[in-house]
């Protein structure tokens, strides 16, 4: 007979040894998965809602990662690195370093 046990743990404690690890294990596989796929900037620009001179602009100041720029001069980025860049949070960091 199989015999029931009850832990008691908070939920910062769950957070910690359970969910975030598991996050960033996810994380990990998806951004290997995407990271094989290469996007210019306007594809770039159209995930995020943002004009794609926006992308461009944060690619020249050295706030994303992007691939060796083609013979005609274009961006190109790792869609697994886009996909992780928060617009939101590059603009309010901009606004800070001015």
């Amino acid at each position: 007979m199989e015999k029931e046990i009850t832990y008691k743990v908070t939920a910062e404690e769950l957070r910690e040894s359970f969910i975030e690890p598991l996050r960033r294990e996810i994380r990990a596989e998806y951004k290997a998965l995407y990271n094989q796929r290469i996007i210019n900037a306007e594809t770039a620009a159209k995930i995020h809602g943002v004009d794609y001179r926006t992308v461009i602009a944060y690619a020249e100041s050295g706030d994303i990662v992007f691939e060796p720029k083609t013979e005609k001069e274009q961006y190109r980025f790792r869609l697994g690195d886009i996909l992780e860049v928060d617009f939101k949070t590059l603009r309010k960091q901009l606004k800070i370093r001015k």
